[in-house]
Parts: structure tokens; C-alpha cells; sequence
């Protein structure tokens, strides 16, 4: 569904030629802190622009990106190497990029194993923990350019390595502190897991550790006062609630869903910050699965406030130069991308980049 937004070509315009003048100066190579957020989003307005412009740019500044990676570039899923893979797979499965994700990964793979194997990860989530590099492992697994057969059996694996520590890590207790943050918290350990389920990857213990840790964040839900914050836990439950309704507490889910629907719908919401439009999106792709009108309107209201702000500011004003990195910020988290993609989304209707979190349509 698309909403009236009209995101003209001056304003992708704007959000372009600010992202090609400022995206080789970053030293960060992230989807939530750099480069891989701009050559996303950069790809997905292909069809906008001339389409060999788009692709030259997006590709020069993918090669730089590949070029600068050193043993000391991160390897996690929202800062590093392992998000960029999946991203990459993304592009490809997309018909966006024609090269061999394979051969592109060849150098970064080992590494990417031997973390899952080295013990350095004590989190759970997408960001910085295994949920992340969970992810990444089944995106290799579903390639359009499949590895050979063995390499599979070892994306397998460390998929199976990567559910056995996050089950470790709920055992000893230290899942319940978790956040329902989409990126660090509960709501993307859950979306790994059941990508990894869907999979039948280390079944039944999957399923179960599922449903341990919905449980969990349905009552986390119910304890958050942030309406907007809440809306990646219920859409992910939403997923979960399909397959194991019966084991989650389905009407305690479905009654207090119901009524932080209705909370959205009168709130007002005033000033928002930079991580606003990405769950303002999660909001309106739930209000969407459930016919909820009145949410949708809602957000699309928000999201025209957004639109509007935009075009009496410069983006300089919105994204600065921060001295701290020495570039501006590009990425999904609190860069230029964590407001370009999301109203992209909205007026095109397409949210097919979500499954590289593991969030399919």
C-alpha cells in the first residue's frame, strides 16, 4: 500500500547527493553506522535516476568500502562485515548486483566463522551479538550464488553454534534484561530464530527457545511505556503468534496489542527522534497486517509531519559533520538513511530491504 508522500526527485535528489559527497569519507562500513546504509538505499532508487549513474556510484563506493577492510574492521552484524554480507546477498537475490556474492566474501568468511566459534560475542542481539551473525549464515544459505555443498553444511553449523549460545546465555539469566529495542534487544534474537526454524536448523530445540523468549518479550511489552519502541516486539510476535499461537499466550497477546493500537491512535507524538521513521515503518507494516485504518492514518500523518520538516531544513542541519568520526553519520541507526530509507518505504511501498533483518513480507 502507498500513501500520498511524493517524494519527488529534488528531495531524492537531496538525499543522494548528499549521501555520494559525504559516503567515502566515512571509515565505517556498518548498516546501522555507515557505508552499507548508503549503498543500500542508493541501489533502491535506481529506478528513480539513470539507472548506470546509480549503479557506478553505488558500486565505486562499494568497492572502496571492500578495499578498506583490515583486520581491524568489525565483524558484527550492524557495524561490520557480517551486515554487509547480508546486504550484499540482499542486492544480489534482488537482481541489483550481478557479481558473485561468493567471490566477494571469500576473504571474509573465515573470519566471520571463527568468531562464532571464538566466544568473543557475549550478546544476543542483531546489532553486536550472534543473532546477527546468525543471520548472516542463513542469508548464505539461501544465496542466489550458492556456496558448494560442504561450505553450506558449515554455514549450518555455526547457525546451530550461534542458537546454542544464545540459549546459553538465556540459562544463565542474561537474556531477561534484554531490551525490546529491534537492533540490541529480544524483538531481533526472535527474528533470527525463527529465520533459523524456518530453516528446520537444530529443531525442536529452536522452537522452544523461541517461545521461551516470546514469552519473555510479550511481558516486556506490556511493561514499556514507549509506544513506538514497542512496535518492532509486536510485529515480530505477530510473526511467532502465527505459527505458535497456542504457545504464546495468544489472547494476552492479541488484547494488549490491541490496546497499545488504540494508545497509538490518540498520542500525540510531537518532536521525534532519528530512530523514529524505521519504527514508525514497523508500526504501519503491523497497522497493515491487522486492517488497523486508524493506525495507518496516523502514521501517514507522522510521516507527512516528517517529510515536511525535511523540506524546510538542510540535510547538513539534519545529519552534521561530527568531528568524533570525521564524516557524517550515513547509517540506518542515526544516520542520513535512518530517514531516507524508512520514507522511501513508505512511499513506494516497498519493504523488501527489512529481510535482510530477517523481517520478510
Amino acid at each position: 500500500m502507498k500513501i500520498d508522500i511524493d517524494l519527488d526527485l529534488a528531495c531524492r535528489h537531496r538525499f543522494i547527493n548528499y549521501l555520494v559527497l559525504n559516503t567515502s569519507f566515512s571509515d565505517t562500513i556498518g548498516l546501522l553506522d555507515g557505508k552499507s546504509a548508503a549503498i543500500l538505499y542508493l541501489y533502491l532508487n535506481r529506478s528513480k535516476f539513470e539507472a548506470d549513474w546509480i549503479d557506478h556510484i553505488a558500486y565505486t563506493h562499494l568497492e572502496e568500502m571492500l578495499a578498506q577492510t583490515s583486520v581491524f574492521t568489525p565483524l558484527t552484524f550492524g557495524n561490520g562485515l557480517s551486515g554487509l554480507g547480508a546486504m550484499l546477498e540482499f542486492l544480489s537475490t534482488s537482481g541489483y548486483l550481478e557479481e558473485n556474492v561468493s567471490d566477494l566474501l571469500e576473504d571474509v568468511e573465515p573470519k566471520l566463522l571463527g568468531l562464532v566459534y571464538g566466544g568473543a560475542l557475549k550478546q544476543a542481539g542483531i546489532a553486536d551479538g550472534l543473532s546477527g551473525l546468525g543471520l548472516y549464515f542463513i542469508h548464505r544459505i539461501r544465496s542466489s550464488s550458492p556456496a558448494a555443498p560442504m561450505m553450506n553444511l558449515r554455514y549450518k553449523e555455526a547457525v546451530i553454534a550461534c542458537v546454542e549460545q544464545i540459549g546459553m546465555l538465556y540459562k544463565a539469566g542474561r537474556m531477561s534484561a534484554m531490551s525490546t529495542d529491534f537492533f540490541s534487544g529480544l524483538p531481533g534474537t526472535l527474528s533470527f530464530l525463527y529465520n533459523a526454524a524456518a530453516e528446520n536448523i537444530y529443531e525442536p530445540e529452536t522452537t522452544s527457545l523461541i517461545i521461551q523468549l516470546a514469552n519473555i518479550l510479550l511481558d516486556k511489552l506490556t511493561e514499556n511505556d514507549n509506544l513506538l519502541s514497542a512496535a518492532a516486539g509486536y510485529l515480530i510476535l505477530s510473526e511467532i503468534a502465527g505459527h505458535y499461537g497456542e504457545l504464546i499466550r495468544n489472547e494476552e497477546l492479541m488484547n494488549n496489542q490491541r490496546d497499545w493500537f488504540n494508545r497509538m491512535e490518540s498520542a500525540d507524538f510531537g518532536m521525534l527522534g532519528v530512530t523514529a521513521p524505521l519504527q514508525l515503518l514497523f508500526v504501519r507494516k503491523l497497522a497493515t497486517r491487522y486492517e488497523r485504518e486508524t493506525s495507518i492514518t496516523q502514521c501517514d500523518k507522522i510521516f507527512e509531519q516528517l517529510y515536511d520538516n525535511m523540506k524546510d531544513r538542510s540535510l547538513k542541519e539534519i545529519f552534521p559533520f561530527d568531528r568524533g568520526v570525521n564524516a557524517i553519520h550515513t547509517g540506518l541507526e542515526n544516520g542520513v538513511v535512518s530517514l531516507a530509507l524508512p520514507l522511501h518505504s513508505i512511499e513506494s511501498g516497498d519493504y523488501s530491504w527489512l529481510s535482510i533483518f530477517g523481517i520478510n513480507n
